[in-house]
């Protein structure tokens, strides 16, 4: 769904108030009463912000035939904070780093001198907090990541 930014949208979206009020809606759905109070407001100024957001189709008014009425967000207003170029984005990074650390391992694996690798082990002397890998594992993580990457 693509998001139609009208004047309404950007005289809803100019008010520090009505943005706190969708961040606030943005948790659950919220009585006038629960608003108000939320935000330290008087009903008045809340019902004022909250119509003007309801006239831009960023909140709906949910009536159901019971003693409270309900402010929740539409999806105009889920896609506003949060729109969907936000998710690709971490996406495309989040696959971008896990490709770069693949080919780091990878690097690693083909870097390492022959004469580290033995056809019989040779028992290290122990160290402490040293931590002996193979050359494989550095393949292994490598290829994984790079997986995982493309994945994404």
């Amino acid at each position: 769904m693509k998001i139609v930014i009208d004047r309404k949208t950007i005289f809803a979206l100019a008010s520090n108030t009505r943005i706190e009020i969708l961040k606030k809606l943005n948790e659950r759905r919220m009585t006038l009463t629960e608003l108000s109070e939320s935000l330290n407001m008087a009903k008045t100024t809340v019902k004022e912000h909250l119509d003007k957001l309801v006239e831009a189709e960023l909140v709906r008014r949910v009536d159901e035939g019971r003693k409270w009425i309900y402010y929740e967000l539409t999806e105009k207003g889920r896609k506003i904070l949060y729109p969907d170029d936000l998710t690709r984005i971490i996406l495309l990074l989040s696959a971008l780093v896990c490709m770069l650390l693949g080919s780091f391992e990878v690097f690693r694996f083909f870097t390492i001198k022959p004469s580290t690798i033995s056809a019989t082990p040779v028992p290290a002397p122990i160290q402490p907090h040293a931590v002996q890998t193979s050359p494989e594992i550095h393949l292994l993580i490598g290829l994984t990541s790079i997986a995982i990457g493309l994945i994404l």
